[in-house]
């Protein structure tokens, strides 16, 4: 066989041509390993100054000639480059605030180094990959699988691995500043979250760039694991209370003759505006909400059907067509669209279980996460049938889409909005370790248990007798609570104690943790430097006052005060009470401290007629101290309360009682100066001490020696107010001390 010799070295000469820059290539760069990138502080989701985020690109040459070319990034040209021969360079450059909005939270980045000497190649280096991101808005969007329509979502369909299971861009917003990522699929999905240690599922990302969720009960050992059943609902509630106005389909509404305008509140906002209030507001989360969210109730009127009138968010049901526009007077916000809610809270849509996997009234879906097999509201309006019905849409226990009539109750899952930017502490999003927003609050309560040093009754505190380092210097848990609800802790010991406390701007000892959870206080001064180091004295007082100007009747001993017929009904403010009242308002209420009290606590002026003698009646405090004998059982009638007890305080502020005095240390009748409530002074109790057969009456004092002491009520004496604080209240600071006492 003839080989073609010309053709053979023309081949030959091709391929060296073809080879030859690459292996030339060594000039530059022999492999990947050569060049690397760094990047120190570089944290595109967090850092706010663009000048410290840089990137650094070393480049070696074991080339024999010099190179030249660009580093090229996102197809823009960063830096220029020259590398002499055998040499290494490290290129540092920052990033422009262009770029630096370019490279978004989640996607990676292709570095190129073009050489354009001594020969012309376009090298991928490596790639700038965003570190995984820490906030919640990163971790949603970074799970992002892509747009809804290029996957092929199809709405008219319920969720599944060919129709979603991830998280996806929606389309309509993917030219907005805060493109909306959604989650679609089953409860396998990694979207639940720990916040105001409650468990939530998130729902989607919102247009302003927060992260909505919808509740999902409360944890269990830190896992999020409710799916069905009404532990997935904080109750049930009508939407409004009657079919018969057209009006009633809003979750706001107005007259028969303004149907859609938003002067009151419907049934279910009331609801969910209590429930934030206690659960959210009232436990210090509310910093964390976007407030500028809107929720949707679209009351725009569709498609007539003859009998009833469709409202639109029916309509795209049907169609199945979601859509997150929504007219601004039916955009339920705090501070952005109606700007009509009360706080930061409301429902979901139907246009939301739409994207999330839910099917309209034809279909059914037991397998996507907002399916609970129980029936729960929707904000959005369903139908008005013209005889008179107004319905809404919610969801049913097939998981579909459903109509409910207004007045029925049905299942109520509250959503809110977090705001974007809020840190992931911990957490996968997965139903066992769910993402935490939140760490649990350091809070006053918290720290008094801690110091706890066991049951009073197993430490032998004897309560005839004074405390002392063998009989109580600390916090003790009493024995007669430890099987309730809120077992009382409480301070026994001297001005040593760590019970000092900070609140509006006053000085308070911290007498013991009460039966509603709350933390009970007595005044102690003014602080001096920031510290609560007065012990003795007027300063510990607020003044002097009569308890009651009269004595003639056993009524006054009351701090509030009955008729001669019925001296304990309480009709009428004792003298003390109206003093203690008016400085309440003027110190607390009036400055705004009232948020933090506890007013469901009660304070204790028992008037139980105790042992009678011939001349006079023991009440049964007097016996109780007599036997040193502890309770803080307390009649109804004479549990004083704004909200608990007898209802019958205006704010809530009394007196301690004489067991308050015998749990710190007081020791029966004998004189003590050791213990922290002993300030020098007389001062009064909330406590009846008896009455003689001529209705001379008596009230607790604390002697200016320490000891238990019966007052006439005409006779002036120290007041020292008490409040509760929430248990849930802040610690901010501080250890307790006089010198650095806590803070919140």
């Amino acid at each position: 066989m003839r080989i073609n010799i010309k053709k053979y070295i023309g081949f030959l000469i091709i391929l060296l041509l073809i080879l030859v820059p690459r292996t030339n290539s060594k000039y530059v760069l022999s492999d990947a390993k050569n060049l690397g990138i760094k990047t120190p502080g570089f944290d595109m989701l967090e850092t706010k100054d663009y000048t410290k985020d840089f990137i650094e690109i070393k480049i070696k040459n074991k080339g024999k000639k010099d190179a030249k070319g660009e580093i090229v990034i996102e197809g823009v040209k960063i830096k220029d480059v020259n590398v002499a021969a055998g040499k290494e360079v490290t290129y540092k450059f920052y990033l422009t605030k262009v770029l630096y909005n370019k490279l978004v939270e989640c996607d990676i980045y292709p570095v190129k180094v073009n050489y354009l000497s001594p020969y012309k190649i376009s090298k991928d280096v490596t790639t700038i990959k965003k570190n995984n991101p820490t906030n919640i808005h990163g971790k949603v969007k970074c799970m992002n699988l892509g747009s809804a329509k290029d996957k092929g979502i199809d709405y008219s369909k319920v969720n599944s691995l060919s129709n979603g299971e991830g998280v996806y861009l929606f389309d309509e917003t993917k030219n907005d500043a805060h493109p909306v990522y959604f989650f679609r699929g089953t409860h396998n999905l990694k979207n639940n979250l720990l916040y105001a240690n409650i468990c939530w599922k998130i729902v989607r990302t919102t247009e302003t760039g927060g992260v909505r969720i919808i509740y999902n009960g409360k944890p269990v050992s830190g896992k999020c694991t409710n799916t069905t059943g009404t532990n997935t609902q904080i109750g049930e509630s009508i939407f409004n209370p009657t079919y018969t106005v057209k009006q009633h389909v809003g979750y706001m509404f107005g007259d028969d003759t303004n149907p859609y305008e938003n002067t009151n509140d419907s049934d279910i906002k009331k609801y969910i505006d209590n429930w934030y209030k206690t659960n959210i507001k009232d436990k210090g989360f509310e910093s964390s909400l976007d407030k500028g969210s809107i929720y949707c109730g679209d009351r725009t009127e569709g498609t007539d059907k003859g009998n009833y009138l469709q409202y639109s968010g029916r309509d795209r049901a049907e169609q199945n067509k979601p859509s997150l526009k929504c007219p601004s007077n039916d955009s339920y916000g705090l501070a952005a669209g109606n700007r009509k809610l009360t706080y930061p809270a409301a429902l979901l849509s139907s246009d939301e279980v739409m994207l999330a996997g839910g099917p309209n009234w034809i279909g059914s879906n037991n397998n996507y996460y907002l399916y609970t097999n129980s029936s729960y509201w929707l904000l959005s309006p369903g139908t008005w049938a013209r005889s008179g019905g107004a319905g809404g849409i919610g969801v049913a226990s097939y998981g579909n889409l459903g109509d409910i009539g207004v007045p029925n109750p049905c299942g109520v899952r509250p959503a809110i909005t977090i705001k974007g930017e809020l840190p992931v502490l911990g957490g996968d999003g997965s139903k066992d370790k769910p993402f935490v927003m939140t760490k649990d609050k350091d809070t006053l309560f918290k720290k008094i248990k801690e110091q706890s040093l066991g049951n009073d009754k197993e430490k032998g505190i004897d309560y005839s007798k004074a405390n002392s380092e063998t009989n109580g210097e600390g916090v003790y848990l009493l024995d007669e609570t430890k099987n309730a609800a809120n077992p009382v802790y409480f301070f026994r010991g001297t001005h040593n104690l760590k019970n000092n406390l900070l609140y509006a701007n006053l000085c308070w000892k911290i007498v013991r943790t009460t039966e509603t959870g709350g933390i009970k206080l007595i005044y102690n001064g003014v602080p001096v430097n920031g510290r609560c180091s007065i012990t003795t004295g007027n300063a510990t007082q607020i003044g002097e006052k009569e308890f009651n100007i009269q004595n003639y009747n056993k009524k006054y001993v009351g701090y509030l005060i009955g008729s001669d017929s019925n001296p304990y009904s309480n009709l009428y403010d004792s003298d003390i009470k109206k003093y203690l009242d008016n400085w309440y308002k003027n110190n607390i209420k009036d400055k705004g401290f009232e948020v933090n009290l506890d007013k469901k606590s009660i304070y204790c002026g028992d008037r139980t007629e105790g042992q009678t003698f011939e001349n006079s009646t023991n009440y049964l405090n007097l016996d109780r101290l007599d036997s040193s004998r502890v309770s803080l059982n307390c009649p109804v009638n004479d549990s004083y309360s704004v909200e608990g007890g007898n209802k019958k305080l205006i704010y809530p502020i009394a007196l301690l009682s004489v067991d308050d005095f015998m749990l710190a240390g007081v020791g029966g009748w004998d004189t003590n100066n050791n213990y922290y409530l002993y300030n020098g002074k007389e001062y009064w109790h909330l406590s009846p001490y008896g009455f003689s057969s001529s209705n001379r009456v008596s009230i607790f004092r604390v002697a200016n020696d320490g000891r238990m002491v019966g007052g006439v009520t005409t006779y002036p004496s120290g007041v020292r107010p008490s409040l509760t604080i929430l248990n849930s209240t802040p610690l901010l600071s501080g250890d307790g001390s006089q010198n650095n006492p806590y803070i919140i």
